[in-house]
């Protein structure tokens, strides 16, 4: 059984460092932007961001996914970063909190044409403050980048109630749209049954 269990731990190992291996194989083809996605609020989750992974030469794009949030962890995103002449991809992972700290997760700023990662970082807890990571919604029906940054406890209630709002109303408009839409094919359909029938009583009258 101790072999068995020894066995399995060995093997876990190798798997683990040759994942690991593969996550640092360098391309150096740059991979494409960042895709913008907006998702809706879960409770007790956390968004996984999806990215670009470099498969037979090409650039094929993995959705992100929620994760249960881990109590007492943080979850660092992993990205793409520069090594050498090359880009290398960083993987995700959790890591232990820093008492009296907040982290600030990193992100993608375009510079010089190109997308590249900022590092996020631990930066000292503000008092009657929450960090607010950086995100993508719609308003007015347009997708936009909320950059991150402090902001009071009370606006970050008003702005997520402002938010939820706003993703109501998109989701009201788009049912609307389609109820017009499906309305409208009735209509279409009425009005060539109305053809026929007039056609079929103008040759029988003839």
């Amino acid at each position: 059984m101790l072999k068995l269990v020894f066995a399995a731990l060995v093997m876990a190992t190798v798997l683990g460092t040759q994942l690991e291996a593969q996550a640092q194989v360098a391309v150096r083809v740059a991979p494409p932007a960042p895709r913008s996605v907006v998702t809706e609020f879960r409770e007790g989750h956390i968004w996984i961001h999806g990215r670009w992974v470099r498969r037979r030469g090409q650039w094929m794009w993995r959705a992100g996914h929620f994760e249960p949030v881990r109590p007492g962890l943080v979850y660092v995103q992993g990205y793409w970063g520069r090594q050498n002449a090359g880009y290398v991809w960083k993987p995700g992972r959790w890591m232990q909190p820093r008492a009296g700290y907040a982290w600030t997760p990193g992100y993608y700023r375009k510079r010089d044409g190109a997308y590249v990662w900022i590092q996020g970082q631990w930066q000292p807890v503000r008092a009657g403050h929450t960090y607010r990571a950086g995100y993508w919604t719609r308003r007015d029906g347009a997708v936009v980048w909320v950059k991150p940054g402090w902001e009071r406890r009370q606006d970050r209630r008003a702005e997520r109630r402002a938010v939820r709002q706003e993703r109501r109303d998109d989701r009201r408009d788009r049912r609307d749209d389609r109820r017009e839409a499906r309305r409208q094919r009735r209509d279409d359909r009425q009005d060539r049954r109305e053809a026929r029938r007039e056609r079929r009583q103008d040759r029988r009258q003839q």
